[in-house]
C-alpha cells in the first residue's frame, strides 16, 4: 500500500471516531423550549435556561435532536451554540445613587447654543442683568453684514499702525 492509501485510511478512521463523539451545545437565549418533535406545534417537554448544556443527537433542517439530562427532544438550532454564553458585563459599577450624583448631565439647549458661539459659563455674568445670555443682542450682531471692501480697509489700517 502506498502512503496515500494509509493517509486515506487514517482520515476515515478519524472521521469515524469523531462521529461517535458527542457534541455538547449550550442554550444561548434566556429560555429555550425542548419539544417532542421538530416543530413548535409539538408537545412541550420542558424549558431550558440560558447556559444549560445539551448533547447533540442529530440535525434536521433548522432543528436539532438533543439529550438533556434524562430527556430527549428537539430544539431550534438558532437557540444553541458550541460555546457557553458570555456573562453580561456592566461597565457601570457602583450603587445607583452614586451613579446619579456622579453622572454627567446633558447640557441645556441654552448652554449648548452659547458654547457653539464661543460663550463660556463664566461669561454669563456680563451678558445681562438676569444672569442669562442675551440672545437678542447676539442675533443682532450676527445679522450685521460686512462688505469685503470694509474688511480690506480694516486690514490695511491695522497693518499701518
Amino acid at each position: 500500500m502506498s502512503i496515500q492509501h494509509y493517509c486515506l485510511l487514517f482520515a476515515l478512521a478519524m472521521l469515524h471516531f469523531s462521529a461517535g463523539a458527542q457534541q455538547v451545545m449550550y442554550v444561548q437565549s434566556a429560555k429555550a423550549n425542548l419539544m417532542a418533535g421538530p416543530s413548535f406545534d409539538s408537545q412541550l417537554l420542558g424549558v431550558l435556561q440560558k447556559g444549560e448544556s445539551v448533547t447533540l443527537v442529530k440535525e434536521q433542517g433548522r432543528w436539532v435532536q438533543v439529550t438533556y439530562q434524562t430527556s430527549q427532544g428537539w430544539m431550534s438550532k438558532l437557540l444553541l451554540a458550541q460555546q457557553p454564553p458570555m456573562d453580561k458585563v456592566s461597565v457601570l459599577k457602583g450603587k445607583e445613587e452614586q451613579l446619579e450624583t456622579s453622572a454627567r448631565r446633558r447640557a441645556s439647549t441654552n448652554a449648548t447654543a452659547a458654547a457653539t458661539r464661543g460663550l463660556r459659563s463664566d461669561d454669563h455674568d456680563r451678558m445681562s442683568d438676569s444672569s442669562k445670555p442675551d440672545y437678542n443682542e447676539l442675533q443682532e450682531m450676527e445679522a450685521i453684514e460686512v462688505q469685503e471692501a470694509e474688511v480690506r480697509q480694516f486690514h490695511q489700517e491695522g497693518l499701518s499702525q
